[in-house]
């Protein structure tokens, strides 16, 4: 019987638990401390004191210790907390808070499997603190990242990081950091079976732990030499070492790693064929997943247990002999019913990679039950779940500007064969009458000129849609290639928070849809106050004020347009009820701009300041305008700011920003 195609059960949970760390100053000496943590009491605790507290650094910290133990009870909620703090210590300049609300943000998203996303956060958390020289926290990330790049399958530099992680500690003599990175070695070297290695690592990590006595470490080294030899088919070790494990959670009250443990050894139960163990280890497993209402893990577990009945099921058909059968016909039922829960939890908290797995579990389900209209439907959800819908307004508006172009390009020759047509009939008849021969030419000349005015105009309304219209009579008059140099002009970038997500939850439809009503409103706001559509790129809206005519009120043309694109966005509701909220960035200097490419051509703009402004909108706020210093001081000082202090802007560095708020009349 096969795995269950989530592959994550134990592995990744012994990644998070690797990069989870407890702070010294909340934990004490307590041993049923970490058990205490994993509650809401803690978070619910911290939160009273939050109205109590002055603006200062010790309230960064409480904001980032509520968002890090978010994560054992709901990680989704974590997020406004580490924003909230790296709100507040931006404001404050304490660049290590920033740098932790960034460490912050890259476990929450590491859990949701939001790899892209938990990099950045991970990588803009590294830079700060290389800047602040804090080579503990540079090496506790660099040690996140390369499980990171464990899970995405890149062995390699996963190692890289790992190593460079590992060369701080050495340096520091750090018994503690050099034991994590240990046992990180020995997960990252089961993923190109050199369990050798593994063992190594995994063995070295628990004599330094055994040393220091933390039996949470001790108890997650066990754990990870029990996985490599379940690897190695050496089950009764493998059980041998979880049986250890397992006695220590159960010691240190540790629900959520009970759970964790039980699952595992469920899976190796599974693994020799023993289901009556398995399926009551799990059942176990799942009492205490629902008691820490840890709804990934009990959609995990949910799935495993579908596709053992379903093994059970195949296997039985094929008229092999198992130690537990159990009711034929149960057996697939309990495997719908399994998968369709987890399914369900999966779908529930955003979970994308587990669901199109259960997706492919239950159509397997149901096909061998023989539903096979249900078997499809299933198999549809998979497929949908895998092919993600990646910048899909970007290929319809193509599609059906390409649509467009073929039905003109045909109602046009349709027109001339009628107007070669008349002529050959003017022809033929001339000799009869020339007075009618005149008239009828006449006529025809009138006709394909209206038409060719007609089909000219089409083509110049086609093109004024792609480019300014200066632009466009240049091109017409064949100049290329165009390119124009701006001393002054200003860039906004405005892009859609989570419409990614959001895309993988709705139909197609309702993503073009919400895309082109809300590019509408854009485009309507940069046509009131002047200024040039650019492109959009996916689902940002990219603007430009000072071109293609300079103009020296720019910066407060783009500032009003940014405040009504606020003004509009604020409290949007998407066809299906979700909220939609912009994240906007501006900047403001000199440009390059100009049209290339010769078939589907199309103007844009290069620049210092073009890649700034990106820059504000990806480090910006949802809801908020992000702009820099440069931008701020170009305005009259009718308009309203608010400092959000100096940031370490991606391949800028330390830049001063400022959101800003609106003006006055």
């Amino acid at each position: 019987m096969g795995k269950f195609k989530y592959e994550l059960s134990f592995l990744r949970h012994l990644r998070l638990f690797a990069v989870l760390f407890i702070a010294s100053f909340l934990v004490g000496n307590n041993k049923n401390c970490y058990a205490q943590l994993l509650g809401q009491s803690l978070i619910d605790s911290l939160q009273k004191r939050l109205p109590l507290l002055s603006e200062d650094t010790f309230k960064v910290n409480v904001l980032n210790t509520i968002a890090y133990k978010y994560y054992f009870v709901n990680a989704d909620n974590g997020i406004p907390y580490a924003r909230k703090a790296m709100y507040l210590a931006g404001r404050l300049n304490y660049a290590k808070g920033i740098a932790t609300a960034h460490k912050n943000l890259g476990t929450i998203y590491m859990n949701r499997a939001v790899y892209d996303t938990a990099l950045f956060e991970y990588t803009s958390a590294l830079n700060l603190f290389n800047s602040i020289n804090d080579s503990d926290g540079e090496a506790r990330v660099m040690g996140n990242i390369g499980m990171i790049y464990d899970d995405l399958g890149d062995y390699l530099k996963a190692l890289d990081y790992e190593l460079k992680a590992l060369g701080i500690y050495d340096h520091q003599n750090n018994k503690e950091g050099k034991s994590r990175i240990y046992g990180n070695l020995g997960i990252i070297y089961q993923t190109p079976k050199k369990f050798a290695d593994a063992l190594h690592y995994d063995t070295l990590a628990l004599k330094l732990h055994q040393e220091s006595g933390d039996q949470q470490s001790i108890a997650i080294d066990l754990g990870n030499i029990g996985n490599v030899y379940s690897d190695l088919k050496d089950f009764n070790k493998a059980l041998a070492f979880d049986k250890q494990a397992l006695d220590i959670y159960i010691q240190m009250d540790d629900t959520s790693a009970m759970a964790n443990k039980l699952q595992n050894m469920a899976d190796v139960y599974g693994n020799m064929e023993d289901y009556k163990r398995s399926l009551d280890l799990s059942e176990q497993a799942l009492q205490l997943y629902t008691i820490l209402n840890d709804k990934q893990g009990m959609g995990i577990l949910l799935g495993n247990m579908g596709a053992m009945y379903l093994g059970i099921a195949q296997q039985r058909s094929k008229g092999k002999k198992l130690e537990w059968e159990g009711d034929q016909k149960q057996n697939i039922g309990k495997a719908i019913e399994f998968s369709t829960r987890a399914s369900a939890l999966f779908k529930e908290i955003g979970a994308i990679d587990y669901l199109q797995a259960c997706y492919h579990d239950l159509a397997l389900e149901y096909e061998f039950n023989g539903n096979s209209e249900e078997a499809l439907k299933a198999e549809k959800e998979y497929i949908f779940y895998k092919d993600s819908v990646n910048s899909t307004s970007k290929r319809v508006a193509f599609a059906n500007l390409e649509k467009q172009r073929a039905i003109e390009e045909k109602n046009y020759a349709l027109e001339q064969n009628a107007i070669q047509i008349k002529l050959n009939d003017v022809i033929k008849t001339k000799k009869r009458n020339e007075s009618v021969l005149f008239l009828i030419g006449m006529f025809v000349l009138i006709v394909g000129m209206i038409l060719l005015i007609r089909q000219r105009r089409l083509t110049e309304k086609l093109l004024l849609n792609i480019l300014p219209p200066k632009i466009a009579r240049r091109l017409k008059r064949k100049e290329y290639p165009i390119a124009d140099h701006f001393t002054e002009a200003s860039i906004i970038f405005a892009d859609i928070v989570g419409f990614t997500v959001f895309s993988e939850q709705v139909g197609p439809d309702m993503v073009v849809t919400t895309l082109n009503d809300i590019f509408t409103k854009l485009d309507a706001i940069a046509d009131k106050f002047g200024l040039e559509k650019i492109k959009t790129i996916g689902d940002c809206y990219m603007v430009v004020a000072g071109l293609p005519e300079p103009r020296a009120d720019h910066p407060i043309l783009a500032a009003k347009m940014a405040l009504e694109i606020k003004k509009v966005m604020d409290g949007y509701l998407a066809p299906d009820g979700s909220p939609i909220r912009m994240r906007i960035g501006i900047d403001c200097g000199s440009i390059v701009s100009g049209v290339i490419g010769k078939k589907k051509f199309i103007y844009d703009v290069w620049g210092d300041a073009v890649n700034t402004a990106s820059r504000m909108e990806s480090s910006g706020l949802p809801g908020e305008i992000h702009c820099t210093d440069n931008f701020k001081n170009k305005l009259p000082p009718n308009f309203i700011f608010r400092s959000r202090g100096a940031m370490n802007i991606k391949s800028k560095g330390m830049m001063e920003t400022w959101i800003l708020e609106g003006v006055k009349d």
